[in-house]
C-alpha cells in the first residue's frame, strides 16, 4: 500500500509518519481557529475543511507508522542456536527460520 518508502530505513519511515501526522495536528488546529493566521487562502477554505484536512493527515501518519513496523522484524527471522544446558547455555549462532 505504501511502497514509496519500502526500501528506507525505519527510522526513516517513524520519522516521516511522525511529521505527517504532527502536520496534521497543526492543520487540525487551524481549522478550530486555535491559530490565527491571515492567509488568503484560509478565509476562502470553510474552517470544516481543513480541520477534516488535518484529521486525514493524522490517520495517514498513525497508519504509516504501523505499518512501519519494527525495528525487530530481523530477530523475528533468526533463531539462536544454543550450546549447553540449564543456565550454562550459550547461543553459539544463529539459523535463518523457514517462513523466509
Amino acid at each position: 500500500m505504501f511502497q514509496f518508502i519500502k526500501g528506507e530505513d525505519e527510522n526513516m519511515k517513524k520519522w516521516v509518519s511522525y511529521t505527517i501526522a504532527i502536520s496534521g495536528l497543526v492543520i487540525m488546529a487551524i481549522g478550530f481557529g486555535t491559530f490565527k493566521l491571515e492567509w488568503a487562502i484560509l478565509n476562502t477554505i470553510s474552517p470544516m475543511i481543513i480541520t477534516i484536512a488535518g484529521v486525514i493527515l493524522i490517520v495517514v501518519g498513525v497508519l504509516f507508522s504501523l505499518m512501519g513496523g519494527s525495528g525487530g522484524n530481523q530477530a523475528a527471522r533468526e533463531v539462536p542456536i544454543y550450546e549447553g544446558e540449564g543456565k550454562n547455555r550459550k547461543i553459539v549462532a544463529y539459523q535463518r527460520s523457514s517462513d523466509d
